[in-house]
């Protein structure tokens, strides 16, 4: 860790600060670790030096400081690694920006049109990882009646 930030104007090359990805470091600047979640950690998924999530485990350890993206995650950095110092942890405020709040009624039959979503419909968004219920999601549809299955479009 880089806990002295009077560190910071000492460090060698033009960029003192570097804004780490989920996964990158550097260990030439003092960087800034965004951590979005501990879900490896805390379903039981295999989180060990052979799989993509030791990077991050391992990059959260050599960290100036973080931005968490909640106040779970925050806690639950606290508990799983030991990482409880408020001062180097920062937990945004999660609430949805306004441009994802519900829209005019005629704004939402017009995306509808052009889009081709004439039924209800279901939303499938995002990495189709197995905590994410993306297989059940299916399974589900699957078991439904074909008269029912009818009635709804997938999107």
């Amino acid at each position: 860790f880089c806990h002295d930030l009077s560190r910071i104007p000492r460090l060698s090359g033009e960029k003192k600060v570097f804004w780490s990805s989920y996964y990158r470091g550097t260990p030439d600047a003092c960087f800034i670790h965004m951590v979005y979640d501990q879900i490896p950690e805390r379903t039981g998924m295999d989180h060990g030096r052979t799989t993509e999530y030791w990077a991050r485990i391992e990059n959260m350890r050599h960290a100036g400081g973080f931005l968490s993206l909640s106040r779970a995650t925050t806690d639950d950095m606290c508990a799983l690694y030991g990482m409880c110092d408020r001062q180097f942890v920062a937990t945004s405020d999660n609430r949805m920006a306004s441009v994802f709040w519900p829209r005019p009624k005629d704004a939402i039959q017009a995306f509808r049109k052009a889009k081709g979503i004439s039924k209800p419909y279901f939303l499938a968004v995002g990495e189709r990882y197995g905590y994410k219920n993306y297989a059940i999601f299916w399974e589900g549809i699957g078991r439904l009646r074909q008269e029912i299955r009818d009635k709804y479009m997938i999107v």
